[in-house]
């Protein structure tokens, strides 16, 4: 028990760890991602107004 404590310990936080970076990174990016998507949106919606 003592020798798999810290193993366990570990895959926990490693797991942690990488929930809190997801989560971080997601709460960064999709600010971005919808400024991108909808900036997209409007160039592509001013593509065709300017090709005719």
């Amino acid at each position: 028990m003592a020798i798999d404590f810290p193993n366990r310990l570990g895959r926990l936080t490693h797991i942690y760890l990488c929930n809190v970076f997801i989560h971080l990174f997601v709460s960064l990016i999709r600010p971005l991602l919808s400024t991108k998507i909808s900036e997209f949106i409007a160039s592509s919606n001013d593509l065709p107004v300017g090709l005719t």
